[in-house]
């Protein structure tokens, strides 16, 4: 338990201490600009990679969420910090999970964000480091219980004109009482 653990805390400081460095690497050699429509809702599913996940909060689960960028390089293909807010949660057998997280990310593009004034389509990758509070009841067991716990994510997506998107992310949601509400997100949103 203790090695899984120092793992997972392993993987969460790496992609911290990449988030940083590519966020200050990407500073020193551009500046920056507003982000045009820096605010962004998504809704979508996760659906849980771990039967203990899907066994008490079902296989698929609702997922929403709201971001909010500061900054972009004015480079070609830039890149975009940003503050994140996602919930993702379900129940079922007696069981629920509700997971509330509030993080940093970094999101890159692989050329011009598309939006309102852009045509085309624009593919980003990113990821995100924060705070998870999990609310769960394992019907199993009958326990309940809430945890707050360092977590993460990585994410890729498509922007597409009119500022609409669609992202598929990997949640590295912390596990608690023997469940864990892992899994991997599909989600549709709208940039203003």
């Amino acid at each position: 338990m203790a090695s899984k653990t120092f793992s997972k805390m392993m993987i969460l400081g790496l992609l911290a201490g990449g988030l940083f460095v590519s966020s200050g690497a990407a500073k020193a050699q551009t500046t920056t600009v507003p982000v045009q429509n820096p605010w962004a809702v998504k809704i979508g599913a996760l659906f849980p990679t771990n039967s203990s996940g899907s066994r008490n909060g079902g296989s698929a689960q609702l997922s929403v969420g709201a971001d909010y960028s500061f900054e972009k390089t004015t480079a070609e293909n830039p890149t975009i910090p940003e503050v994140y807010f996602d919930y993702n949660g379900g129940s079922r057998n007696g069981g629920h999970v509700d997971t509330y997280a509030l993080g940093i990310g970094l999101r890159a593009y692989g050329n011009h964000p598309a939006g309102a004034n852009q045509q085309g389509v624009s593919p980003y990758v990113g990821l995100g480091i924060g705070a998870y509070y999990t609310d769960l009841k394992n019907g199993t067991t009958g326990r309940s219980g809430t945890s707050t716990d360092i977590g993460g994510k990585i994410f890729a997506g498509l922007d597409f004109t009119s500022n609409w998107f669609a992202e598929v992310n990997y949640q590295f949601i912390p596990s608690h009482d023997g469940v864990n509400p892992s899994g991997i997100g599909l989600q549709v949103g709208a940039r203003f």
